[in-house]
């Protein structure tokens, strides 16, 4: 999408003057974690935004980072993490992790409004950087968190393709599982605990050391590749360094109680057949992604199984919200209640960089249609396992 007109810019940046407001880069290196680290300290953000995440995917191996600190006098106010991608001639700044990352919330302090200023200014700094960006991709923001509007979405941004699901969890489990459709998840809850018992006993766990996390995401890469090989299409945690990211991500989550990012197993007959891995916020906890073990016991459902169980206990702690990320499944619908779209913005920097922005909005709005009609989907799934994409 084009950046906002030059008359609207300039009345940005006369608001940015009168108040003092400032903003650096600086790569994303040992010191440019740090401020980041710092700066985010104080402020409210999303778990793609925090400091765990940003130095776990800017520190792997080739990674190319920029960071930009925003202060009003000398307070930190806003901060922003880029991951620098180049390809086929194109430079763009986006978020960490890339398709990985969702419901994206930059740190910023809670009394910021969302007039675009700050988004002004971070465009003018990448404008006059060395790294000569062409389009500034940030995807899948959402609206809020935690009471706080995003500062950095204007009117330009535009639904993202692909729905977000949660389950409201106030009202405890007994809420949630009110209703015809609560007692069918329990008599299928209560069936396939006797299958699994039968079938050498299980036990759900989080992970609370590495090396029972490093068990937990090795498995999950195995499961995830097999699936994505029956389906044929392609594996997005194929890439070492995406790997590797994830690994010390996971880790470093265990230095806080409970973990901010968390890992959690469903072990049969002691082998692991069920793997989800989450992040949390102050109200609730985000499954980032998950899979199960595609062999005898698969007719138990232990993904499903293992869901049931992070959602009671997610419950027993009083967590407000337990949320299923992006994307519209068919298991995730049996479960959720809430419904919300995150929105993008592609600005383009340069010429190239501009161009492609606008064939992003258009890409991303024929998704977004595409994805809106079951019968289309169902024929782009077919094509896409036939491309391998």
């Amino acid at each position: 999408m084009a950046a906002a007109g030059s008359g609207e810019n300039r009345s940005r940046q006369s608001a940015a003057k009168e108040r003092r407001l400032g903003v650096t880069l600086h790569p994303a290196d040992e010191e440019g974690l740090r401020l980041y680290r710092a700066a985010a300290s104080a402020l409210t953000y999303a778990p793609p935004q925090s400091p765990e995440w940003t130095e776990s995917f800017l520190s792997v191996d080739e990674a190319e980072g920029l960071i930009a600190i925003f202060r009003d006098g000398d307070e930190p106010i806003a901060a922003v993490a880029l991951e620098i991608i180049r390809s086929h001639r194109i430079v763009t700044a986006r978020f960490p992790g890339g398709s990985h990352a969702n419901g994206n919330f930059m740190p910023c302090h809670r009394e910021l409004s969302g007039n675009g200023v700050l988004l002004t200014m971070l465009e003018a700094a990448l404008a006059d950087h060395t790294a000569r960006i062409d389009m500034l991709s940030l995807e899948r923001q959402r609206e809020t968190l935690e009471g706080v509007r995003n500062p950095f979405l204007t009117a330009d941004a535009s639904a993202s393709a692909d729905v977000a699901l949660a389950v409201d969890l106030t009202g405890g489990i007994d809420k949630v599982l009110s209703g015809s459709t609560g007692k069918r998840k329990r008599k299928k809850h209560r069936s396939q605990r006797r299958k699994l018992e039968a079938a050498g006993g299980y036990r759900r766990f989080t992970a609370a050391s590495d090396a029972q996390v490093e068990r937990l995401l090795n498995a999950f890469f195995r499961m995830k590749a097999e699936r994505f090989g029956k389906l044929g299409i392609r594996n997005v945690f194929e890439e070492a360094r995406v790997q590797q990211a994830f690994l010390q991500l996971f880790k470093s989550g265990l230095g806080s109680t409970p973990p901010r990012f968390q890992l959690d197993g469903l072990e049969v007959d002691g082998r692991l057949r069920a793997v989800t891995g989450s992040s949390r916020t102050e109200t609730g906890i985000i499954c980032e992604f998950s899979s199960f073990l595609e062999d005898d016991l698969v007719h138990a459902s232990p993904g499903d199984f293992l869901f049931h169980e992070n959602i009671l206990a997610a419950c027993e702690e009083g967590l407000a919200l337990y949320d299923f990320s992006v994307g519209d499944e068919f298991y995730k619908r049996q479960w959720c209640d809430v419904e919300r779209r995150y929105r993008d913005l592609f600005i383009g920097l340069t010429g190239k960089g501009k161009a492609l922005a606008r064939s992003k909005q258009v890409s991303a709005g024929l998704k977004r249609r595409l994805k809106s009609s079951p019968a289309a989907m169902r024929t782009f799934k077919k094509l896409r396992s036939l491309t391998g994409n």
